[in-house]
């Protein structure tokens, strides 16, 4: 059973649609988990990667590769987004193709 509903998590969280903040180029990113229930969210194009900053991190380029809800946007951390889910930007559609957000 627990397998069973592992599978119906994962399969939910691949294919449902999520938002994220922004397309940023760069960032530096920490490979730990933010403890900050209040972040943005942002798609780090040398990466290929969502990555999250806490909300009042103004002006740094400092983020996170784990968050709680990262599991909507990639598997694991620092890993590629899911190709048959949805990302939507500032109202624009993206989806994982290719190797390409």
């Amino acid at each position: 059973m627990a397998n069973e509903l592992s599978e119906i998590t994962d399969d939910y969280n691949s294919r449902a649609t999520v938002k994220f903040d922004s397309i940023i180029s760069q960032a530096n990113i920490l490979q730990q988990s933010t403890s900050s229930d209040t972040v943005t969210v942002h798609y780090v194009s040398q990466n290929k990667t969502f990555v999250a900053r806490p909300v009042g991190t103004v002006g740094t380029s400092v983020c996170y590769a784990n968050w709680k809800g990262r599991e909507l946007y990639c598997k694991e951390a620092l890993a590629n987004p899911y190709s048959e889910k949805v990302y939507i930007c500032d109202g624009t559609c993206y989806i994982w193709n290719n190797n390409e957000l």
